[in-house]
């Protein structure tokens, strides 16, 4: 946040539901707000020049791309955006400011807009808007953490799930799904809404959902999301709150085969050029490597079984290791890449080693 100039003539005048911090410092509390009852909040500033000479606006500039604001008026005469007059001694400026709450999570926010005068790089004032944006989707807990797991064990953890009964579309409750597909997931118990005492007239409808780690899961990472669908009949702004909020997966299966990196990002690379990196497998015995089945999800993505090296501690064999070569072909389109390699044991164990890449058409250093 950029430090403000010392007071440099520009006072924010208190109004409706404005209270000033300072003679340059003032913010707009909208108190606890529910996104389906408004899609925005709006304030209006007054600035008054009490100094002595006129002060030139240069620009309002925004913390973030959900708010905007505009000079509405300046000497008590509207004004073009691209044209605003300086602004006398003793006279006045009205700006608005506009804050979109889609997408904006539940919980306190506040937002600010920077106002700058012309040859100060420092803005002059600082006008905000503080909210309380009540939950309208919410999961609890947000993080389910399965812990380490071994390969033929299963876990199940519990999820609490609220959503705004307007968000149902007149229907059932919004199915909860998995981006995991290992995890899976079955409804418990519907409890009755909350009280509109606590959260308003718009009432919560919770329901509380099992979520099981199969018990053929993939070694490796437990990752991915938990979230809602949307109903048939949901309009956009549904669609788009249903969306904003899912709950995270960890974990970690272990079995005969482990990786390392158990996640290979590529980073940025540069389309057309062929990229490789290296995965050390690390078996618990020789055994593994036969009948060990490799495959990519993807045609842009080469995998090789490279030579087998021991690894040894204080004389003792701790792994049998061999490296992977995976080779990110130069032919692949630009933009980003999601994948996959999976290695099969011959025992039914399954090593899944997630890919992620951006192939750019710029130069990458």
């Amino acid at each position: 946040m950029a430090l403000l100039v010392p007071f440099a003539g520009l006072t924010i005048l208190p109004g409706k539901g404005i209270q000033a911090d300072a003679a340059n410092i003032a913010a707009f509390d909208a108190g606890a707000v529910n996104p389906l009852d408004h899609s925005t909040i709006r304030a209006e500033f007054t600035l008054r020049n009490d100094g002595k000479t006129p002060l030139s606006l240069d620009r309002l500039q925004a913390g973030c791309h959900c708010t905007s604001a505009v000079v509405e008026q300046v000497n008590g005469v509207r004004v073009d955006f691209d044209k605003i007059p300086a602004l006398d001694p003793g006279r006045q400026a009205t700006v608005q400011v506009i804050l979109d709450l889609s997408g904006q999570p539940a919980g306190d926010l506040l937002k600010i807009v920077s106002v700058y005068l012309k040859g100060n790089p420092r803005p002059a004032a600082q006008l905000q808007i503080r909210a309380s944006l009540t939950p309208i989707v919410s999961f609890a807990p947000a993080r389910l953490d399965f812990g380490h797991l071994p390969y033929g064990e299963a876990k199940t953890e519990t999820v609490t799930v609220s959503v705004d009964r307007r968000l149902m579309a007149g229907e059932d409750f919004p199915a909860l799904v998995s981006t995991n597909p290992s995890v899976q997931i079955t409804p418990a118990v519907l409890l009755v809404p909350h009280s509109p005492s606590a959260f308003g007239a718009s009432r919560l409808v919770t329901r509380v959902f099992q979520v099981a780690v199969a018990k053929d899961s993939a070694l490796g990472p437990i990752s991915g999301s938990l979230l809602l669908s949307a109903p048939k009949k949901a309009s956009p702004t549904q669609q788009t709150a249903l969306a904003s909020v899912n709950a995270s997966l960890l974990g970690q299966v272990s079995g005969d085969l482990s990786a390392s990196p158990a996640v290979l990002a590529f980073g940025a690379v540069n389309y057309g050029r062929d990229v490789s990196r290296q995965v050390v497998l690390s078996a618990k015995s020789d055994e593994v490597w036969g009948g060990l089945k490799l495959g990519s999800a993807s045609s842009s993505v080469n995998v090789q079984l490279a030579e087998s090296t021991a690894t040894f501690v204080d004389g003792q064999l701790q792994a049998h290791n061999h490296i992977l070569n995976v080779t990110l072909l130069g032919t692949r389109a630009p933009g980003p890449l999601q994948t996959e390699i999976k290695l099969t044991l011959a025992n039914g164990e399954r090593l899944i080693i997630p890919v992620t890449a951006y192939i750019s058409t710029d130069p990458v250093p």
